[in-house]
């Protein structure tokens, strides 16, 4: 007979968590996938801990804006 083949847990999907973050119950304002495939989870209710909002947020929103489609992309 042949052994039983041991599986790695396959990782979870952003469906799989926002599904989960639902039944939980938890209110999200946004989900971050990071390149490594980490995902994580900003909820939308609750203080910030410490969390100040970044100055170059704006400044990367106007020059997205202000830069047409297609150009500044690799």
């Amino acid at each position: 007979m042949t052994a039983k083949r041991q599986y790695s847990p396959r990782k979870p999907t952003l469906l799989s968590i926002a599904k989960q973050a639902q039944k939980a119950g938890i209110e999200v304002a946004r989900y971050e996938v990071e390149p490594s495939g980490k995902i994580i989870v900003i909820t939308s209710k609750g203080e910030s801990a410490g969390v100040e909002r970044n100055p170059w947020d704006a400044e990367i929103a106007k020059l997205r804006a202000a830069t047409p489609k297609g150009e500044g992309q690799q």
